[in-house]
């Protein structure tokens, strides 16, 4: 059953809310995205609403998912974490 886009938005605001609200590398609140901290091999544009967000809950388990701002998302692109460990050193 798909998911109202009400209820996605909610869910959506909760992880953002459990991620802190923030850029983990420049602090923005603007624009923010989930973000791989280790890549994934999965397409998330080929993903329905519902299985996104048990996809975000898994990362989240696994301490797997962060919040980008849109800006630090496109310069962190698929790297690895290695290239970010002092928080937008090599950003």
């Amino acid at each position: 059953m798909p998911i109202k886009p009400e209820n996605y938005n909610k869910i959506r605001a909760h992880f953002i809310k459990l991620l802190g609200g923030k850029c983990v590398y420049c602090q923005s609140t603007e624009k923010l995205e989930f973000d791989h901290i280790f890549p994934c091999l999965t397409d998330m544009s080929k993903m329905s609403r519902s299985k996104r967000e048990w996809h975000w809950f898994d990362e989240f388990k696994k301490g797997n998912l962060q919040l980008l701002c849109a800006e630090c998302n496109n310069k962190k692109n698929d790297s690895y974490p290695i290239y970010h460990i002092i928080a937008g050193a090599l950003l």
